[in-house]
C-alpha cells in the first residue's frame, strides 16, 4: 500500500508537466475566466481557467487545473484536482488526488483520497479505502468516516470523524475530539497531544519519538511520502500564481527576455529600498501601522516574482525543446506545467553549494525587476 501511494504521489508531481501534451485539448478553454463543465462525458476530460464550475457525469479520468475550482462531479474513474481554492460537493471516483491552497470537501464518496494543500477540511463523506492528508491544518469532520487506514501529516491535525482502520499521524499539534471514533491503532508523533477523554480508540496509542534508524519500513514510507506531498504543496504555489496572474507573469517573463539588464538593474534598486523602507517605516509611530500594513503586500510580491523566474525557466525549456519562437505561449496547462518544471529545477540549481547563493540573488533580482516592469507595462 506504502509503496502504491510513493508512486501516486510521484505521478502527481510531474502531472502539470505531463499535462503540456493535452493543452491542445484546452485551448478552447484558456482564454476564458470562467470555465462551465456541463454534461456527460466518455474520454479523458482535461479543463483549466482561472474559475471552474464544474458539474457533470464521467466514465474515465478527470483533469482540471485552475485558481478557484467548485467541483460537483461523479465519474467511475480517477479524478486530479490543482488549484488555489478548491471545493468538491457530493463528488465520487476511485482514486481522487487533490493538491492546493485552501480545499474543502462535503458529501464525497472516494475509493481513495490523497490530498495535500495549505488548509484541508474534510467536512463530510465516505473513503472507502485509504485517506492521506498533508497540509498546514487538516481536519477531519465529524461527518466525515475512512473505512481503511488513514495517513495524517501537517502543522495542526484535528481528527473528528470515525476511521476504522490504523492511524498514523505527524503534526505539530493533534487533537482528537469528543466523539472522535478510531478503531484500531494510534501511532503519532507530535510535539503537543490533546486525546479528548470521549474519544474512542479501540487500539493502542503508540508514541514514534523522533525519526531514526529503527523506525519501520511502513513509516519510513509514510514519512517520505509525507515529505513528498508537502514539497509538492509548495512547489505548485509558482504555477498557481502563474494561472491566477497569467497576463502578469508573461508580462514579466517577456521584459526578462528583451530587456534582462535594465530589469536586473530595477531588481537590484527594489531589493535594496524595501528593507529601507520598511526600516523607515517601523522607525516613526507613525508608520507602523502602514508597515504591517505592506508586510503582506511585499509577501504576495516576492511569491509572484518567483513564479514569474519559474514560468521563465519552464518557458525556456518550452520553447527549446518544441523549437518555437520565443514569443510562443503554451495553453493555461501547459503554463502551469512548464512553471512546475521550472519550479523544480530552479530549487535544484539554488541547492549548489556557494554558487547557489550568487544564483539566489540573481534570481531574485531579476523576479523583482520583471515583476516592477510588469506592473508598470499593465497599469499604462
Amino acid at each position: 500500500m506504502f509503496n502504491r501511494l510513493i508512486s501516486y504521489s510521484l505521478f502527481i508531481i510531474f502531472l502539470a508537466v505531463l499535462l503540456n501534451h493535452t493543452t491542445a485539448r484546452a485551448n478552447d478553454h484558456e482564454k476564458e475566466q470562467l470555465v462551465s463543465i456541463r454534461g456527460d462525458f466518455q474520454n479523458n476530460l482535461y479543463r483549466s481557467g482561472e474559475i471552474i464550475d464544474a458539474n457533470f457525469n464521467s466514465t474515465d479520468d478527470i483533469f482540471i487545473a485552475g485558481g478557484e475550482i467548485n467541483y460537483h462531479a461523479q465519474t467511475t474513474k480517477n479524478t486530479f484536482l490543482a488549484g488555489g481554492n478548491i471545493k468538491v460537493i457530493e463528488s465520487q471516483s476511485l482514486l481522487s488526488a487533490i493538491s492546493g491552497g485552501s480545499l474543502y470537501l462535503s458529501k464525497v464518496n472516494f475509493q481513495e483520497l490523497l490530498i495535500a494543500g495549505g488548509n484541508v477540511q474534510l467536512d463530510s463523506g465516505i473513503i472507502s479505502d485509504d485517506l492521506v492528508a498533508a497540509g498546514g491544518n487538516v481536519i477531519v469532520g465529524k461527518n466525515f468516516r475512512v473505512k481503511d487506514s488513514a495517513m495524517l501529516s501537517g502543522g495542526n491535525i484535528i481528527i473528528e470523524g470515525h476511521i476504522a482502520g490504523d492511524v498514523q499521524v505527524y503534526a505539530r499539534k493533534l487533537e482528537i475530539k469528543a466523539g472522535a471514533i478510531i478503531d484500531k491503532n494510534l501511532s503519532y508523533r507530535a510535539d503537543e497531544v490533546i486525546i479528548d477523554p470521549n474519544a474512542q480508540i479501540g487500539g493502542e496509542k503508540i508514541s514514534l519519538g523522533v525519526f531514526d534508524s529503527e523506525l519501520s519500513e511502513g513509516t519510513k514510507a509514510f514519512s517520505i511520502f509525507a515529505f513528498i506531498v508537502m514539497s509538492f504543496s509548495m512547489l505548485m504555489i509558482p504555477s498557481t500564481m502563474s494561472l491566477i496572474f497569467k497576463p502578469t507573469v508573461i508580462t514579466g517573463s517577456k521584459e526578462i527576455y528583451d530587456n534582462i539588464w535594465p530589469v536586473l538593474g530595477k531588481g537590484v534598486v527594489i531589493a535594496l529600498a524595501i528593507p529601507l523602507l520598511l526600516i523607515t517605516l517601523f522607525v516613526s509611530i507613525i508608520g507602523i501601522p502602514f508597515a504591517f500594513v505592506l508586510i503582506p503586500f511585499l509577501i504576495i510580491g516576492f511569491i509572484l516574482a518567483d513564479s514569474i523566474f519559474a514560468f521563465t525557466v519552464g518557458h525556456f525549456l518550452y520553447i527549446r525543446i518544441n523549437k518555437l519562437d520565443v514569443n510562443a505561449i503554451p495553453g493555461t496547462l501547459g503554463i502551469v506545467g512548464w512553471t512546475l518544471l521550472g519550479t523544480v529545477i530552479t530549487m535544484l540549481v539554488l541547492s549548489i553549494p556557494f554558487l547557489g547563493f550568487f544564483l539566489f540573488l540573481f534570481a531574485t533580482f531579476l523576479s523583482l525587476g520583471a515583476l516592477y516592469q510588469a506592473i508598470t507595462i499593465q497599469s499604462k
